[in-house]
């Protein structure tokens, strides 16, 4: 929508001529796409966070690479290494996200977790967090795991599906542990707000 565009552009340059700024960073192509421009007529450093894998072949991709920033940061080596499809030659660093590790829980906590979720006390357990979309690998973990029936393992997958292919893609991972026998051992468990908790 090219007029909330123009309003995003308009809040940002207001934002900007009330406070110093010494960088900008914008979160993937799309936020560089809007801002960008705004950023660079200011003459403020700017550099892209970017968060997955780009190919330079897609309509947003491609306008990102109209305005190009000063430097990139990767959310990982593989990340880092496809940077040159939008940007050739640009400066990059890699930058893993910071989590905070929890105290580790007391055996009668991590027990009573573990039955809460179908886990018997020798089973390995197998916890995938990510947004449900292609690119994160639930149907080649799957895949793996439907080769693993002979082992005592059982899976959580934290995540939901919110748009449309998500949810599209959500089914179709119920499907495949169907098909693969594995349906079972296979826990999805939606969104969740204790992460931490549950890895722990």
């Amino acid at each position: 929508d090219p007029l909330s565009v123009h309003r995003a552009r308009a809040a940002l340059r207001r934002l900007l001529d009330r406070s110093p700024v010494d960088v900008v960073i914008c979160h993937n192509p799309w936020s560089l796409v809007i801002f960008g421009p705004s950023v660079h007529r200011r003459g403020i450093p700017l550099v892209l966070w970017l968060h997955g894998e780009v190919t330079g072949t897609t309509w947003l991709e491609r306008a990102a690479r109209l305005t190009r920033p000063r430097s990139v940061i990767a959310n990982s080596r593989f990340t880092a290494s496809v940077v040159d499809r939008l940007y050739p030659g640009i400066e990059r660093a890699v930058v893993y996200a910071p989590i905070e590790l929890p105290s580790r829980p007391s055996s009668a906590d991590r027990d009573t977790a573990r039955r809460a979720h179908g886990l018997a006390p020798d089973d390995i357990a197998i916890v995938c967090v990510s947004r449900i979309e292609p690119g994160k690998g639930h149907s080649v973990l799957l895949e793996a795991l439907g080769r693993l029936r002979h082992r005592s393992w059982v899976c959580l997958i934290v995540g939901g599906g919110q748009r449309p292919p998500e949810v599209e893609l959500l089914a179709h991972l119920h499907g495949l542990a169907r098909r693969l026998g594995i349906a079972d051992r296979v826990r999805f468990l939606g969104e969740r707000s204790d992460v931490a908790d549950l890895l722990a």
